[in-house]
């Protein structure tokens, strides 16, 4: 198999592989791409003299590349970095979810048992707030609803578990600056893969923006996010891009 095919014989028909790798060279994530774009840009001026007022030359300033990602997969980590903070594992408080029940002998029974009492809010039926009731670990008692009314817990504060996830989201403390690979395939014609095509950046810096976007249908949310290329410090280069022939099977 030729590592350089005749030119103008091959494609690029697959999405990038996204390594993110931190300052200490782990391994940030392993993205998994719906699409994946790397957009450079270079800024210029037109310089136009004479009669008609020609184009006379084209003077370049400086020149961006950056990076744009869609993946359906929901990476905890991929948000941390993002949000410039770092996971923490531990005991934390929870908002349950609303519950429906019918009293029984003055009673319901909670799917969890509350932090306190205070932090249990519950409405009946035609939506008023009830506060006549008693706490006993995930039972409640009322004092004047009879048997057969139906209650809904709207939420209430419970611990959450000993290996619950947290990322605490600062005010002033932002993304670090991370390095990335993109890997995607060259293939021939007849859909044969022959050369990786590899892109290198030693220094980037993500974006502080995140939107996760959510619907009733239920489908897999679409995240975007983006990357800025920076120069590193006494380097010429914004990155590299290596072209190397496949000797296995490129299938993960």
């Amino acid at each position: 198999m030729d590592f350089m095919p005749a030119h103008g014989t091959t494609l690029i028909a697959d999405v990038f592989d996204m390594l993110v790798i931190d300052p200490k060279g782990y391994v940030l994530l392993e993205d998994k791409l719906t699409s994946g774009n790397i957009s450079g840009q270079t800024e210029s001026n037109d310089v136009r003299a004479g009669q008609g007022n020609n184009l006379f030359a084209v003077l370049h300033n400086s020149k961006e590349i950056e990076i744009t990602q869609n993946s359906p997969v929901f990476n905890f980590k991929s948000l941390a970095m993002h949000i410039g903070s770092d996971i923490t594992t531990g005991k934390g408080i929870g908002y349950a979810a609303a519950e429906s029940h019918i009293v029984s002998n003055g009673k319901i029974t909670l799917k969890k048992e509350p932090i306190s009492q205070s932090s249990v809010k519950i409405e009946n039926e035609h939506g008023i707030q009830l506060n006549d009731f008693t706490l006993s670990e995930k039972e409640i008692t009322f004092e004047d609803l009879a048997d057969g009314e139906k209650v809904r817990v709207l939420t209430y504060e419970y611990e959450t578990p000993e290996h619950s996830q947290t990322i605490f989201i600062p005010a002033n403390e932002f993304p670090e600056n991370v390095k990335i690979v993109l890997t995607t395939l060259e293939i021939s014609r007849g859909e044969q893969p022959l050369n990786y095509i590899q892109f290198v950046f030693d220094l980037v810096k993500p974006s502080a923006n995140f939107t996760i976007e959510t619907s009733s249908e239920r489908q897999a949310a679409t995240r975007e996010n983006t990357f800025r290329v920076l120069k590193p410090e006494g380097e010429k280069y914004l990155g590299k891009v290596h072209r190397f022939p496949i000797d296995e099977n490129p299938t993960p």
